[in-house]
């Protein structure tokens, strides 16, 4: 066999072997990312569900949290007098959380602050994504953008037709014929008098007794999105008792 023969055979074997490893580490670095963000689902509907339903909606100039909302001592947001509204409560449950996971910890109040205004969309770039932007830009969690993908207790925000919108925690779809017409959620909204659990339907699916539209989500304007979520069970363990320990002060 010729010198070029085996040069050719070993730059071969090199590259497969380069390929082949290459091809497990992106392997492993997908799997560990998919890992990552797991859904959280159970942990945020249980800290959502915490909160007795009703408590009033009112929406004005206000806060819309129940409690105040304080990280490393200082409060980011205070307790709105009386009542609650849609992004007050779902930035609750998402403060809440994200403090069990330990996702703020390397953040200051500041910070944390502009997560606040983001998931409010008071900031003019994340007014569309609201939330979605909020856990984008401070790396704590991301856009589920498949539908297929969402899962109970992801957060979510969208925008009706004509008009509004709303901040919500999904809870469920909702079917007719095997396909997907609605979303169930848990909110604060006035149809409930304050937190409670709703259904509405995409526009376009329900009509009034003239036959005209109601207002109904835009399709095209609803987004999803999830906290990541630790990866080590013994992380989990202690977020739960995190959680155990707020609930009994609360009470």
């Amino acid at each position: 066999m010729s010198k070029i023969s085996l040069y050719t055979r070993s730059i071969v074997c090199y590259l497969l072997v380069a390929c082949f490893a290459t091809s497990l580490w992106a392997g492993e670095t997908q799997k560990a990312n998919k890992d990552y963000f797991k859904p959280s689902g159970q942990y945020v509907l249980d800290v959502a569900y915490s909160y007795d339903n009703g408590g009033k909606y009112i929406w004005k100039k206000s806060t819309g949290v129940p409690h105040d909302l304080i990280h490393k001592g200082e409060v980011v947001l205070k307790k709105q007098p009386e009542g609650t509204y849609c992004c007050g409560f779902t930035v609750t449950i998402a403060f809440e959380v994200a403090q069990d996971f330990g996702l703020f910890d390397e953040f200051s109040p500041k910070q944390v602050k502009r997560f606040q205004q983001e998931w409010y969309g008071s900031i003019k770039e994340t007014a569309e994504r609201q939330g979605a932007m909020a856990m984008s830009n401070l790396k704590i969690g991301e856009q589920v953008k498949n539908w297929k993908d969402v899962r109970p207790g992801d957060f979510s925000n969208y925008w009706r037709k004509p008009k509004g919108g709303h901040s919500v925690i999904f809870v469920d779809w909702v079917k007719e014929k095997g396909k997907i017409v609605g979303i169930k959620y848990r909110s604060s909204q006035g149809s409930t008098n304050g937190i409670g659990d709703n259904v509405e339907y995409f526009y376009g699916v329900k009509k009034d007794a003239k036959g005209k539209l109601k207002r109904g989500v835009d399709r095209d304007r609803i987004y999803f999105y999830r906290l990541y979520t630790p990866d080590d069970s013994e992380k989990i363990e202690q977020a739960k008792k995190r959680m155990a320990r707020r609930l009994k002060e609360e009470k």
